[in-house]
């Protein structure tokens, strides 16, 4: 694990969800605040995916940063 202190947030953020900063690593776990708080689990649904869909994540677990990116960035855009 990383921890990072974050000095300019504005930038960091116009990188994270704009940018291709942290679309590599994996999403465990995030929560985004809001008008409410809502909650990211980073786990992949099983059950959502056919069988080629799933054969093609090649046993991974986790979500990438990237494909839970857009859904994070309309959240905080409202």
């Amino acid at each position: 694990m990383i921890g990072l202190s974050i000095l300019d947030i504005k930038n960091f953020m116009a990188g994270i969800l704009t940018g291709t900063m942290f679309d590599k690593f994996y999403l465990r776990d995030g929560e985004i605040q809001t008008f409410t708080e809502f909650h990211l689990g980073g786990y992949l649904n099983r059950p959502y995916f056919d069988s080629e869909e799933w054969e093609a994540l090649e046993g991974r677990e986790l979500c990438l940063w990237s494909e839970v990116k857009p859904f994070a960035f309309q959240l905080i855009k409202g």
